[in-house]
């Protein structure tokens, strides 16, 4: 479940690296989702307002976030494009805040394909549900070509 209570019979597990502070982070604001291609007014009016406002309410700190996480600010999306360290950190009063946007234009619609010979064998699967539709929302903000080929779990396709 997603929440509930922790008992004398509750397995803990404590594997993994810490979560960090992050002392710089670099929001990427989607082109398809912006009016302005102002940096100066995405920070002033999303970003820094979203993070104070976090900030205050969270007991000075934001919530665990990491690199290619995306973030309604506002009703408008944010992509997490680096943090400094790397991995899974929080925001907080010290953390330097970078604001981008990326114009690279919106698909309409993509043609992606698996190779055949990646494809699992032993069990069914749902090629959209399994694969695709993770990997596409694991990686919002990459950009994608004619030819471009990725791996998600074993399987290799192409665009």
């Amino acid at each position: 479940p997603e929440g509930g209570y922790v008992t004398s019979e509750t397995d803990l597990f404590f594997e993994g690296n810490p979560v960090v502070r992050f002392a710089k982070i670099q929001f990427t604001g989607l082109a398809a989702d912006i009016e302005t291609t102002s940096e100066d007014v995405l920070f002033s009016e999303f970003v820094g307002p979203y993070c104070q406002s976090q900030i205050a309410r969270t007991d000075d700190y934001l919530p665990v976030t990491c690199e290619r996480e995306q973030h309604d600010i506002f009703g408008t999306q944010f992509v997490v494009a680096a943090t400094d360290p790397q991995g899974v950190g929080i925001i907080d009063k010290d953390t330097l805040l970078y604001v981008e946007v990326d114009e690279t234009p919106e698909f309409d619609r993509i043609h992606v394909l698996p190779f055949q010979d990646t494809l699992p064998r032993v069990y069914d699967y749902d090629l959209f549900g399994d694969y695709l539709k993770p990997f596409f929302k694991q990686n919002v903000a990459r950009r994608y070509a004619v030819n471009d080929q990725f791996t998600w779990q074993g399987v290799q396709f192409k665009v």
